[in-house]
């Protein structure tokens, strides 16, 4: 039994072949999409830092998919009722999942930063609007937060806490500041009944209070489509019917 069972393998190595004719395809089609987008965010002014992000992230689903088409392939290869299309609809829908799920969350996302005005979550710049007029932001690392006003910017937010419309703020040199609608950052000393948050803590959970169920929304939409898309690829690789060859 596992004598006929490796029979099988050959097909599965020849459909991983990267020098096949389908991966050279599938390969070079992807790559293509890929060159497309960059000179898309390049024409749109988008700063470098969120290019070499999602360069990252498409590197790194490159590998978890193909781990997965491995995995996926092998495992179609060993199947009683396996076919070549089935091994093919293996190999590919791995990669068709995890970038179309990404890529939709990135469009989203994008929605959800130009509705709140929110930062896209990639980059090195994050930022969430606490009222109209003033705005978290952090650029390169968590530790380097500052406070945005129309007039004003404060930087060194170590930690932070908001009460209403008050601001309570330590800064990294150990001053304790305050900010409402009306006045400056003034010196102030810190009400027991309030908790400072470290500011990065704040960020997030200030972050999913404005945005969070805009984007549980859009995550879930992206999911939906992306299994939407492995969907038609089966109907195009394997064809409605599964029991047909």
């Amino acid at each position: 039994m596992l004598k006929k069972r490796l029979g099988n393998l050959p097909i599965a190595l020849e459909i991983l072949n990267p020098y096949s004719l389908l991966s050279k395809d599938f390969f070079c089609v992807l790559i293509h999409a890929l060159a497309i987008f960059t000179q898309r965010i390049i024409r749109l002014n988008i700063f470098m830092g969120p290019l070499f992000v999602i360069l990252f992230h498409l590197i790194f689903i490159f590998i978890i998919a193909s781990i997965l088409a491995f995995a996926f392939t092998i495992f179609s290869a060993f199947l009683k009722n396996k076919k070549k299309r089935k091994i093919v609809f293996a190999l590919l829908s791995p990669f068709v999942f995890c970038y179309s799920l990404y890529f939709f969350a990135l469009i989203g996302s994008g929605i959800v930063s130009s509705i709140i005005d929110v930062d896209m979550g990639i980059g090195d710049y994050w930022s969430v609007p606490l009222n109209d007029n003033v705005k978290l932001s952090f650029i390169d690392s968590s530790d380097n937060c500052f406070l945005e006003t129309d007039q004003d910017q404060l930087p060194n937010v170590e930690e932070i806490q908001q009460i209403k419309s008050d601001y309570y703020i330590k800064t990294s040199d150990n001053s304790y500041l305050l900010k409402n609608d009306s006045d400056d950052f003034v010196e102030t000393i810190i009400p027991s009944e309030v908790k400072l948050l470290d500011s990065w803590d704040f960020y997030f959970k200030k972050k999913f209070e404005v945005a969070g169920s805009l984007l549980v929304f859009f995550g879930i939409v992206s999911l939906a489509l992306s299994c939407f898309v492995v969907y038609l690829l089966k109907i195009i690789v394997i064809g409605r019917n599964v029991s047909k060859s």
